[in-house]
């Protein structure tokens, strides 16, 4: 599943039978280029729920057995290792060959298990019109680091 296909997504407590917050984000450890947890927003204000907290991600909406799996932030929104996946969005893409290939525009992911299966790399157009796109498997993706990612070789763009 594309995580833009996560946002804004209501997450139902089946417990309390009530809505308890909206995707906001995804977490991703992007050192080991997993998703660990969804970032939301609700009536405390903002939070993360662990994947492993997840009872079905439905097309409508993703259940929890109830709130006590969500950690509302007190401050820091989250003290484990990961960014938020917007961060990652936009950021250059730089192939084996030295070469800027495009920037990240999405990332895509299994589900339940939260491992990141592909990056979409895009390059050139205007608010996405003509722009030329690739989905890079997560197995050639070499690092994410703060204002780039390398990967192996980037396949040929696609219009």
């Amino acid at each position: 599943m594309k995580i833009g296909d996560l946002r804004g997504k209501p997450i139902v407590s089946m417990a309390g039978g009530e809505k308890v917050g909206t995707v906001k984000d995804v977490l991703i450890d992007t050192d080991k280029l997993l998703a660990m947890a969804l970032v939301i927003g609700g009536g405390p204000g903002q939070g993360f729920l662990p994947l492993d907290r997840v009872k079905n991600f439905g097309p409508d909406a993703i259940t929890v057995e109830d709130s006590n799996g969500i950690r509302w932030a007190t401050g820091q929104l989250h003290d484990d290792t990961g960014r938020e996946a917007s961060a990652l969005m936009k950021l250059r893409v730089i192939d084996g060959s030295g070469t800027v290939t495009g920037a990240v525009h999405e990332l895509s992911i299994e589900l339940p298990s939260g491992r990141v299966l592909t990056m979409n790399v895009r390059k050139g157009g205007v608010f996405g019109i003509g722009a030329e796109s690739v989905d890079v498997p997560v197995s050639d993706i070499v690092s994410i680091g703060d204002s780039l990612v390398t990967v192996k070789q980037l396949i040929a763009m696609q219009a």
